[in-house]
């Protein structure tokens, strides 16, 4: 239990420092007038941002366990890393993706944290994107613990914990 605690301690951690960098980002470059003027949207980026670095968190946790497993993976994390810029509206626009890789964009909850922080800074608010920021969030999150602890039982099973 206490284990638990001391996870859900370090994952608020990083989500206020996640949100903290964000003010200090946008005093630094001379955005406070701009964040000033949206009004509701700045509640709502900071919530978007809070499932964004949730959603990085569970990508790490899901990592993590595949690599107590697979021990060597760092070639495998830079592809994922490229991937996921490249997929997410961060590098490229998703509407000059073919249509099977923008299915596949759609799927990933960073894709709709882009999108919804687009529109919150041209006032347009989209509610329907902010719902599957949630949802995609939501999933991503049972599946890193189910993906964690699958990779854990695995690891304990082959003798793999041992160098840890």
């Amino acid at each position: 239990m206490t284990r638990n605690r001391g996870n859900y301690k370090n994952l608020a951690f990083n989500i206020v420092k996640a949100l903290i960098s964000f003010l200090i980002v946008i005093i630094l470059f001379g955005f406070w007038n701009d964040f000033i003027n949206i009004g509701f949207g700045n509640i709502l980026i900071m919530i978007v941002i809070t499932f964004t670095v949730f959603c990085f968190y569970i990508l790490g946790l899901m990592f993590g366990g595949y690599a107590l497993f697979y021990k060597r993976i760092q070639a495998f994390l830079g592809i994922i890393t490229y991937v996921l810029l490249f997929f997410t509206n961060i590098t490229t626009p998703i509407d000059a993706l073919p249509a099977y890789i923008r299915t596949f964009s759609y799927m990933i909850p960073i894709t709709w944290a882009t999108k919804v922080i687009e529109n919150i800074t041209m006032n347009n608010i989209v509610w329907s994107d902010l719902g599957m920021l949630v949802v995609t969030s939501v999933i991503y999150g049972i599946l890193g613990v189910v993906v964690f602890r699958y990779y854990i039982e695995k690891a304990k099973d082959r003798g793999n914990l041992g160098h840890y």
